[in-house]
C-alpha cells in the first residue's frame, strides 16, 4: 500500500514539474508578442510606476495625458507585490 502511495506522489510531482516547465517555456517564448490591454496593462503600468516612486496614481491618466491623479481602482497588496518584482527584475 505504501509503495502505491509513494508511486502516486512521484507521478504527481513529475506531472507538476512538467506543467511548470511548459509554462516557463511558453512565457519566455511569448515575451513581447502578446500586447497587454485592460487590467493586465493597468497592473503592469501601476506596478512599474510604484517601482519608480510614483505611488498609487492612475496609470492611464499618467501615461496618456501626463496627469498625476490618485487612484484606488485595484487592490493594493497585489500591485505592491508586482512593484517589488518589477523593482527586483526590471520591467
Amino acid at each position: 500500500m505504501r509503495a502505491r502511495i509513494r508511486g502516486f506522489h512521484v507521478g504527481l510531482a513529475f506531472i507538476a514539474l512538467a506543467g511548470l516547465a511548459y509554462r516557463i517555456w511558453y512565457v519566455i517564448r511569448e515575451i513581447g508578442r502578446i500586447p497587454l490591454n485592460g487590467d493586465a496593462a493597468y497592473y503592469q503600468w501601476q506596478s512599474n510606476d510604484i517601482a519608480h516612486g510614483l505611488w498609487f496614481i492612475d496609470p492611464g491618466q499618467y501615461h496618456w495625458y501626463g496627469r498625476i491623479t490618485p487612484s484606488a481602482g485595484h487592490p493594493p497588496v497585489y500591485i505592491l507585490y508586482l512593484a517589488a518584482v518589477s523593482k527586483l527584475i526590471g520591467e
